[in-house]
């Protein structure tokens, strides 16, 4: 037997011999998850490793009487990635909004590439073929293909999408406290999905507190004293606030 089989795919060679078989062997071992079966003398499993093309393993079969011998000569490949599916994927994206698509592929892969360089903010994990990040421009919509490849083989799937503003939502200051003492110096940044271009707020800040309008951030250190008192802070951008 001289062929190829594939590490993580199940084989069975049986023996074709003559006469009664009290026992078998098979010199050098089997490569990992394959077996010698002592009744049938068969090869069963399924291939843990690769081995190299021409690979032999000296197969006995003996009774009282005398043996007889066979090699086996086959090598073992890892098969080439296939079936690739991306969760995740949208063919609209939005400026600024946290992107994750999760790839998956039948197979070991050695390598995930890309046709073409992603919008900027986006980056392809070359070892798990996810994409990710934050589109930071604005894009046209265009078709991306992604190819997963090992040394026996590739295969790709095709990606598609653009990125355009959207309405700015989910806005927070995560740092902000309830009460700040007069002299304390104040710096909060906000978080946003969406992105903004322009902010303001209602009513104003208490003196010595500054709204950037740019940028969100508030800065400065509060003068005097204050009662307790609500702000509102509203982001805008081109599509909405």
């Amino acid at each position: 037997i001289d062929v190829v089989y594939w590490k993580g795919e199940a084989m069975q060679l049986q023996p074709e011999v003559k006469g009664y078989i009290s026992s078998w062997k098979v010199e050098p071992a089997l490569p990992k998850g394959l077996r010698l079966s002592e009744a049938t003398g068969a090869v069963v499993g399924t291939p843990e490793e690769t081995v190299p093309e021409g690979s032999s393993w000296t197969v006995t079969a003996r009774n009282e009487l005398g043996a007889v011998t066979a090699t086996l000569s086959f090598g073992v490949k890892r098969p080439a990635p296939a079936n690739m599916v991306l969760d995740g994927a949208s063919e609209e994206l939005g400026w600024l909004r946290e992107v994750a698509f999760v790839l998956k592929v039948k197979g070991e892969v050695d390598e995930y590439t890309l046709d073409r360089p992603l919008p900027q903010g986006l980056v392809l994990d070359n070892c798990t073929g996810a994409i990710s990040g934050m589109p930071k421009e604005t894009a046209e919509k265009a078709t991306y293909t992604i190819t997963a490849k090992n040394e026996t083989g590739s295969t790709n799937i095709q990606l598609t999408f653009g990125i355009k503003v959207t309405p700015p939502d989910s806005l927070s200051y995560p740092e902000i406290d309830d009460v700040y003492d007069v002299g304390e110096k104040v710096s909060l940044a906000p978080e946003i999905a969406g992105g903004a271009t322009s902010w303001t707020i209602d009513p104003e800040l208490p003196e010595g507190l500054q709204l950037d309008h740019s940028t969100g951030c508030i800065t400065g250190s509060p003068t005097s004293a204050q009662l307790p008192d609500e702000y509102v802070i509203t982001a805008t951008n081109s599509e909405g606030a």
